[in-house]
């Protein structure tokens, strides 16, 4: 019997296309667009690495975020802003389908 075991854990890191459901964009392109802004003025976490031209964000972090602005979402405030949303063409469809 092995002193170590091994169990499935989340991975620490995630690339564009994760980050971007979490952050509530439906494309990572969309995301992508609009990173360099959420950074710069909502507090988005900065890539933890860069591999080639792909970034990596820690999971952690950005789950992180994402619930501080689901909080400030309950206090009336919008959470894409409408340039975010208009470079985000899946999610429009997706909510001009659900109306």
């Amino acid at each position: 019997m092995s002193l170590f075991t091994t169990t499935p854990r989340e991975p620490i890191y995630a690339q564009s296309d994760w980050v971007a459901q979490v952050a509530g964009y439906g494309t990572a392109a969309a995301f992508r667009s609009a990173r360099q802004r959420l950074e710069d003025e909502e507090g988005f976490p900065p890539p933890a690495r860069k591999v080639g031209h792909v970034y990596f964000w820690r999971r952690d972090a950005v789950l992180g975020w994402a619930e501080a602005r689901r909080a400030a979402e309950v206090e009336g405030q919008r959470a894409l802003r409408p340039e975010d949303l208009a470079q985000d063409r899946a999610l429009l469809r997706r909510m001009a389908a659900t109306k």
